[in-house]
Protein backbone atom coordinates (compact mmCIF):
# COMPACT_ATOMS: atom_id res chain seq x y z
CA UNK A 1 0.00 0.00 0.00
CA UNK A 2 1.50 3.45 -0.87
CA UNK A 3 2.31 5.98 1.81
CA UNK A 4 -0.11 9.00 1.28
CA UNK A 5 2.35 11.34 2.35
CA UNK A 6 4.30 10.18 -1.19
CA UNK A 7 1.41 11.93 -2.93
CA UNK A 8 1.23 14.61 -0.48
CA UNK A 9 5.26 15.61 -1.89
CA UNK A 10 4.35 15.94 -5.00
CA UNK A 11 0.66 16.40 -6.18
CA UNK A 12 1.52 17.71 -9.82
CA UNK A 13 2.42 13.98 -10.71
CA UNK A 14 -0.61 12.68 -9.49
CA UNK A 15 -2.73 13.64 -13.20
CA UNK A 16 0.26 13.44 -15.37
CA UNK A 17 0.50 10.05 -14.01
CA UNK A 18 -3.26 8.84 -15.08
CA UNK A 19 -3.77 11.24 -18.37
CA UNK A 20 -3.12 10.79 -21.41
CA UNK A 21 -2.24 13.03 -24.01
CA UNK A 22 -2.70 12.91 -27.70
CA UNK A 23 -0.74 15.45 -30.25
CA UNK A 24 -2.43 16.16 -33.59
CA UNK A 25 -0.96 16.95 -36.34
CA UNK A 26 -3.44 19.50 -38.29
CA UNK A 27 -1.76 19.01 -41.51
CA UNK A 28 -2.10 15.25 -41.43
CA UNK A 29 -5.97 16.53 -41.34
CA UNK A 30 -5.92 18.61 -44.33
CA UNK A 31 -4.01 16.03 -46.22
CA UNK A 32 -6.32 13.13 -45.69
CA UNK A 33 -9.39 15.57 -46.37
CA UNK A 34 -7.48 16.14 -49.62
CA UNK A 35 -6.97 12.45 -50.25
CA UNK A 36 -10.89 12.12 -49.73
CA UNK A 37 -11.84 14.46 -52.10
CA UNK A 38 -9.64 13.71 -55.16
CA UNK A 39 -10.98 9.74 -54.39
CA UNK A 40 -14.94 11.24 -54.87
CA UNK A 41 -16.04 14.09 -56.15
CA UNK A 42 -19.13 14.01 -53.82
CA UNK A 43 -19.34 16.90 -51.07
CA UNK A 44 -17.51 15.92 -47.76
CA UNK A 45 -19.75 17.11 -44.74
CA UNK A 46 -16.87 16.96 -41.49
CA UNK A 47 -18.34 16.08 -38.31
CA UNK A 48 -16.66 18.24 -35.73
CA UNK A 49 -19.15 17.66 -32.52
CA UNK A 50 -17.83 17.47 -28.90
CA UNK A 51 -15.10 19.89 -29.66
CA UNK A 52 -14.08 18.21 -32.79
CA UNK A 53 -13.91 15.01 -30.40
CA UNK A 54 -11.57 16.89 -27.82
CA UNK A 55 -9.25 17.64 -30.03
CA UNK A 56 -10.33 21.49 -30.18
CA UNK A 57 -12.72 23.16 -32.73
CA UNK A 58 -10.36 25.93 -33.33
CA UNK A 59 -7.40 23.67 -34.03
CA UNK A 60 -9.50 21.16 -36.43
CA UNK A 61 -11.62 23.38 -38.35
CA UNK A 62 -9.19 25.72 -40.16
CA UNK A 63 -7.47 22.21 -41.29
CA UNK A 64 -10.92 21.75 -42.79
CA UNK A 65 -11.41 24.77 -44.57
CA UNK A 66 -11.65 22.33 -47.84
CA UNK A 67 -14.72 20.69 -46.77
CA UNK A 68 -18.14 21.81 -48.02
CA UNK A 69 -19.92 21.96 -44.80
CA UNK A 70 -19.62 20.72 -40.91
CA UNK A 71 -21.82 19.19 -38.86
CA UNK A 72 -22.15 19.11 -34.78
CA UNK A 73 -24.61 17.66 -31.99
CA UNK A 74 -25.75 20.92 -30.70
CA UNK A 75 -27.00 24.30 -30.92
CA UNK A 76 -24.00 25.20 -28.56
CA UNK A 77 -21.47 23.57 -30.87
CA UNK A 78 -23.17 25.07 -34.08
CA UNK A 79 -23.01 28.74 -32.48
CA UNK A 80 -19.23 28.48 -31.43
CA UNK A 81 -18.74 26.56 -35.28
CA UNK A 82 -20.17 29.67 -36.81
CA UNK A 83 -18.26 32.22 -34.77
CA UNK A 84 -15.52 30.49 -36.28
CA UNK A 85 -16.71 29.58 -40.05
CA UNK A 86 -19.08 32.33 -41.04
CA UNK A 87 -19.90 31.16 -44.54
CA UNK A 88 -19.75 27.48 -44.18
CA UNK A 89 -23.25 25.29 -44.45
CA UNK A 90 -23.40 23.82 -40.57
CA UNK A 91 -25.79 20.74 -39.66
CA UNK A 92 -27.16 19.88 -36.43
CA UNK A 93 -27.72 16.18 -36.19
CA UNK A 94 -29.44 15.96 -33.05
CA UNK A 95 -31.97 18.72 -34.29
CA UNK A 96 -33.34 21.02 -32.36
CA UNK A 97 -35.21 20.50 -28.57
CA UNK A 98 -37.26 23.92 -28.62
CA UNK A 99 -38.92 26.82 -30.16
CA UNK A 100 -36.08 28.86 -29.08
CA UNK A 101 -33.28 26.50 -31.02
CA UNK A 102 -35.58 26.42 -33.92
CA UNK A 103 -35.44 30.14 -34.27
CA UNK A 104 -31.96 30.54 -33.57
CA UNK A 105 -31.01 28.04 -36.13
CA UNK A 106 -33.12 29.51 -39.04
CA UNK A 107 -31.10 33.27 -38.09
CA UNK A 108 -27.71 31.50 -38.09
CA UNK A 109 -28.80 29.19 -41.29
CA UNK A 110 -27.99 26.08 -39.46
CA UNK A 111 -29.48 22.81 -41.53
CA UNK A 112 -31.67 21.07 -38.96
CA UNK A 113 -32.07 17.55 -38.66
CA UNK A 114 -35.14 16.37 -38.11
CA UNK A 115 -35.74 12.53 -36.58
CA UNK A 116 -38.71 13.25 -34.46
CA UNK A 117 -42.33 14.84 -34.67
CA UNK A 118 -41.97 17.08 -32.38
CA UNK A 119 -39.69 18.58 -33.86
CA UNK A 120 -41.75 18.49 -37.08
CA UNK A 121 -44.37 20.51 -35.31
CA UNK A 122 -41.63 23.05 -34.20
CA UNK A 123 -40.66 23.39 -38.11
CA UNK A 124 -44.50 23.87 -38.46
CA UNK A 125 -44.79 26.70 -35.53
CA UNK A 126 -41.19 28.48 -36.29
CA UNK A 127 -40.99 32.04 -37.44
CA UNK A 128 -39.01 31.41 -40.56
CA UNK A 129 -37.58 34.52 -41.66
CA UNK A 130 -35.37 32.73 -43.83
CA UNK A 131 -35.57 29.28 -45.99
CA UNK A 132 -34.41 26.31 -44.10
CA UNK A 133 -32.73 23.22 -45.58
CA UNK A 134 -34.04 20.50 -43.47
CA UNK A 135 -32.76 16.75 -43.01
CA UNK A 136 -35.01 14.16 -42.35
CA UNK A 137 -33.61 11.08 -40.39
CA UNK A 138 -34.23 7.62 -41.04
CA UNK A 139 -33.66 4.60 -38.34
CA UNK A 140 -32.13 2.30 -41.01
CA UNK A 141 -31.59 -0.34 -37.97
CA UNK A 142 -29.32 1.64 -35.20
CA UNK A 143 -32.59 1.71 -33.63
CA UNK A 144 -31.43 5.44 -31.64
CA UNK A 145 -32.98 8.53 -33.96
CA UNK A 146 -34.98 8.88 -36.91
CA UNK A 147 -38.10 7.29 -38.71
CA UNK A 148 -38.92 3.88 -39.66
CA UNK A 149 -39.07 3.43 -43.41
CA UNK A 150 -42.63 2.87 -43.47
CA UNK A 151 -42.82 6.35 -42.45
CA UNK A 152 -40.69 8.48 -44.38
CA UNK A 153 -43.09 9.49 -47.44
CA UNK A 154 -45.65 10.80 -44.94
CA UNK A 155 -42.93 12.96 -42.93
CA UNK A 156 -41.36 14.04 -45.89
CA UNK A 157 -45.23 14.73 -47.73
CA UNK A 158 -45.50 16.70 -44.25
CA UNK A 159 -42.11 18.92 -43.95
CA UNK A 160 -42.57 19.56 -47.72
CA UNK A 161 -46.20 21.27 -46.89
CA UNK A 162 -44.41 23.64 -44.73
CA UNK A 163 -43.77 27.12 -46.00
CA UNK A 164 -40.24 27.91 -45.89
CA UNK A 165 -38.37 24.95 -45.80
CA UNK A 166 -35.79 25.00 -49.14
CA UNK A 167 -34.70 21.75 -49.52
CA UNK A 168 -35.60 18.19 -47.46
CA UNK A 169 -32.26 15.66 -47.43
CA UNK A 170 -32.39 12.39 -46.51
CA UNK A 171 -29.53 10.59 -44.06
CA UNK A 172 -29.06 7.94 -41.96
CA UNK A 173 -26.74 5.93 -39.18
CA UNK A 174 -25.56 2.81 -40.35
CA UNK A 175 -26.35 0.36 -38.23
CA UNK A 176 -24.01 -2.64 -40.10
CA UNK A 177 -21.27 -0.05 -41.54
CA UNK A 178 -18.64 -2.84 -40.77
CA UNK A 179 -20.55 -5.61 -43.03
CA UNK A 180 -20.07 -6.11 -46.40
CA UNK A 181 -22.93 -5.78 -48.88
Amino acid sequence: MADSTDTNKNQSNLHRERGTTAYINTSHITHNLNVFKQLHAGKIIAVVKADAYGHGLKHVVPALAACDAFAVATIEEALELRDLEANKRILLLEGVFNSYEMNMAIEKQFDVVIHQDYQIKLLESADKTAELDVWLKVDSGMNRLGFQVVEVNDKLTQINAIDGIATVRLMSHFATSNLAD
